[in-house]
């Protein structure tokens, strides 16, 4: 039976809620945007989108069924359809309240999807913005005009290593707590945002202004902004600041005796990869703080009890994987109104739990799950107190590898929430628990030192070994990955499982991806160790192999080539600088030394001759290894090089960054510009093939490589921005 013996709400305050809204007002009074990455089945690769709104039921308004979601920086998408998935009464219920009712008070949720779509291209810097976007928001004591402004939230996809967002490779950070819309004043207000990342990925947050879809902040009452959306000390000395916690999204703020209001709050969950800003989601949501006759308190939560690890204290453990995790909680709520206790509910949530909190096996992302004993969801408690005990039995399952970066830990977080059935608004207060499994004795990844371009065009790396000075051994692998682009994406393309064999060759047999004829080559040497071999270090440094261009214009060969690495290696030859060695053969067999620099550029005197003249530039190491790049050269009578047999021609240069290029016996489908260490800095596919265009770019002064594609070959060319 509903129960209405706490219920003691003023007309009054309802009355002037809600007698300043406007007519035309969506009474959306919170929602928030997030996505979901599909790993199996037909679909899998593709994106789903999810919008929920939260709607006031005591005011009769009508959602539509379809909604509509924007992608921004996208080139090509622009809208998307979103159709309503489900709608779930979120009201008080143990007062008796439903949305059909229409009291003051009354929520509803509506959860919105999209079709599964394939996001193509990789993302700008600024990602690409979901947003959603309806008029008009409700009456808010800090948002100034707040019924002219629309109701707006977005997510943000960020690029991650130059990857393409189709086939997906991340699911955002999704808000599994249901906003709490209305207090009693006076009151202690205590809410986790319980963010969950499928992808475990780390997570930040905090409170931000409320903005419109031009991304402009609303404008704020005096007194409160996007970091302090709630009375504070701006507003009266005496009142406390509302505090958010950006590591596990607790937000704590208590109601001064006598203040009642509602107010706008904007919290954004940030996802970290290797360090790297992944995802972003926000949830908008008004909190009501209204007068009740009787008072009320929260229940009390007592500090996790620890038994293993021993010793523990306080909200975080880390334990090695492997360990045991053992702990108790108790709650109580000994609040006796009108002569009755009152019954407390206990919930609990998290991503490793298992199926009902007692299964170990299933349920959960990774094997053992966690379980509850004693008290276990959904539990009610009247007037005594509950006590659950945490147990987990943790394994290198539990370290989830992050993407590239070689993370050798993972952290879990544990929420544990209880609620009492005081009307009109409960109260409820809640603890997170963070466990952190780190892979017990990882080994770093080794130093790299030399990449040779080998006579059959195959390409050989050197690095220095690691070592492993545990027992028994930790180490797996050294893993060999390569991109045609410094920043990624990579791909492993092969694995050396003898710790003390310090060589690979990549060739064109490679089943994964053979190394490029015509461009850079980016490698990264990481190593494989710990916990079954499931760690996997960040790479020390990338190299590339020395890719070189050879021009011959009138009487001068011009000489350009790439750099082994950025910044370059210690050990490299030259005491501090690195010093190339110049080779040039002619005739055919004859290779000779020309000469020595420290640059990257290299000018010869044209050989008038009927045989090719060929050159390849050389770096020894002290490892010792020597790094040799790729030959390149010419023909006088212009057979061999591309430059001379489509008529290449490139003027002014140097140019202040906009120059023309023709050819005379071909066509252009296509150019990359390129910096001296080979990082692709521009891109363009042509639509229809021309043999003349202009290019201009914004590029800084200095020398740029221009790779010009073309019908009969790649023809390379230096370029000079003088500004």
């Amino acid at each position: 039976m509903p129960k209405f013996r706490h219920c003691i709400l003023l007309v009054v305050f309802i009355v002037s809620m809600l007698g300043n809204e406007r007519v035309k007002a969506a009474h959306i009074i919170g929602g928030d945007i997030y996505w979901e990455c599909i790993s199996d089945g037909p679909d899998a690769g593709k994106t789903v989108f999810y919008v929920s709104l939260y709607r006031d039921c005591s005011v009769n308004t009508f959602v539509t069924s379809e909604q509509e979601i924007r992608i921004i920086n996208h080139p090509s998408l622009l809208i998307l359809s979103i159709h309503l998935i489900s709608q779930e009464d979120v009201s008080n219920s143990a007062c008796g309240y439903t949305c059909e009712s229409g009291q003051f008070g009354t929520v509803e949720k509506l959860t919105y999807a999209s079709d599964p779509i394939a996001i193509t291209g990789t993302p700008p810097a600024e990602g690409y913005r979901i947003e959603y976007a309806k008029c008009c928001r409700g009456q808010s004591d800090n948002i100034t005009n707040g019924p002219n402004e629309e109701v707006y939230f977005s997510a943000t996809m960020y690029p991650f290593e130059g990857r393409e967002m189709y086939p997906c490779y991340d699911s955002s950070p999704a808000f599994a707590e249901k906003p709490a819309f209305a207090v009693c004043a006076r009151s202690r207000y205590r809410y986790y945002s319980n963010a969950l990342d499928p992808d475990m990925d780390s997570l930040s947050y905090e409170l931000v202004p409320a903005i419109r879809t031009n991304q402009m902040p609303l404008n704020y009452e005096s007194g409160f902004s996007g970091s302090s959306p709630l009375p504070g000390a701006a507003v009266n000395p005496s009142y406390a600041d509302v505090v958010l916690n950006p590591s596990t999204g607790f937000l704590a703020y208590d109601f001064p005796i006598g203040l009642q209001g509602r107010w706008t709050v904007e919290v954004d969950v940030t996802a970290w990869r290797c360090g790297q800003r992944i995802a972003r989601a926000s949830r908008d949501m008004m909190i009501t703080a209204g007068f009740c006759q009787v008072s009320n308190t929260a229940p009390v939560i007592s500090e996790p009890n620890w038994l293993l690890p021993m010793g523990s204290t306080g909200y975080h453990v880390t334990v090695v994987a492997g360990d045991t995790v053992n702990f108790s909680v108790m709650a109580e709520d000994t609040n006796y109104i009108s002569g009755v206790f009152q019954d407390m509910g206990f919930r609990a949530e998290g991503l490793q739990f298992g199926t009902g909190f007692t299964d170990a096996n299933t349920g959960c992302l990774n094997a053992p799950c966690a379980t509850l004993s004693g008290a276990v969801p959904p539990t009610i408690a009247n007037g005594s107190a509950l006590t659950t005990t945490f147990n987990w039995v943790t394994s290198c399952d539990h370290v989830v590898q992050q993407g590239e970066c070689g993370t050798p830990s993972t952290t879990y977080n544990f929420l544990f929430k209880y609620v009492d059935d005081f009307c009109p608004f409960s109260a409820s207060d809640a603890m997170n628990v963070s466990i952190t499994v780190v892979a017990d004795s990882v080994l770093n990844s080794p130093q790299p030192h030399c990449v040779s371009v080998l006579e059959n065009g195959d390409l050989k790396l050197w690095w220095e070994p690691v070592s492993d000075p545990f027992s028994p051994s930790v180490f797996d692998a050294y893993i060999i990955e390569h991109a045609i682009n410094a920043d990624g994406p990579y791909q492993e393309v092969g694995s050396v499982e003898d710790i003390n064999i310090t060589e690979f060759v990549h060739d064109a047999a490679n089943l994964v991806l053979a190394p490029s004829a015509i461009g850079p080559n980016h490698y990264r040497i990481r190593t494989r160790s710990g916990c079954d071999g499931r760690a996997v270090s960040a790479a020390v440094q990338t190299v590339s192999y020395i890719f070189l261009s050879v021009a011959s214009v009138d009487t001068i060969v011009s000489l350009s080539w790439t750099t082994l690495a950025d910044p370059p290696l210690a050990s490299s030859n030259g005491n501090g600088q690195v010093l190339y060695m110049v080779y040039r053969e002619y005739p055919a067999g004859n290779w000779q030394m020309i000469g020595t620099t420290l640059d990257t550029l290299f000018s010869d005197v044209r050989i008038d001759g009927p045989s090719a003249t060929n050159y390849r530039i050389e770096l020894s190491d002290a490892l010792p290894c020597s790094s040799i790049s790729n030959v390149d050269g010419y023909v006088f009578d212009g057979v061999s090089s591309v430059e001379n047999l489509i008529g290449l021609h490139l003027q002014p240069n140097p140019n202040s960054g906009m120059f023309s290029v023709s050819t005379s016996s071909t066509v252009i489908l296509g150019f990359r510009i390129l910096d001296v260490s080979g990082r692709v800095l521009r891109e363009e596919q042509l639509s229809r093939a021309t043999d003349r265009m202009m290019i201009e770019s914004d590029l800084p002064s200095g020398a740029y490589i221009l790779h010009l594609n073309t019908e009969r070959g790649v023809a390379m060319q230096k370029v000079t921005i003088m500004k």
